[in-house]
């Protein structure tokens, strides 16, 4: 029970400080925004990189 108490305190803590902290979220959603797009870019890449060789 003081497991589950304190992971449930935890939780509620994390979403405390985000829902205060405005900034902290614009940079979360902005770094998970730019991960997001170096995957597209990479995957675009690797696609233009490998494609001659799969087709011929």
């Amino acid at each position: 029970v003081p497991e589950r108490s304190k992971g449930v305190d935890s939780s509620s803590t994390v979403f405390a400080l985000v829902g205060s902290n405005p900034t902290a979220d614009i940079i979360y959603s902005v770094s998970w925004s730019l991960l997001v797009v170096r995957g597209l870019v990479a995957c675009v890449a690797l696609g233009w990189k490998f494609t001659p060789f799969m087709y011929g």
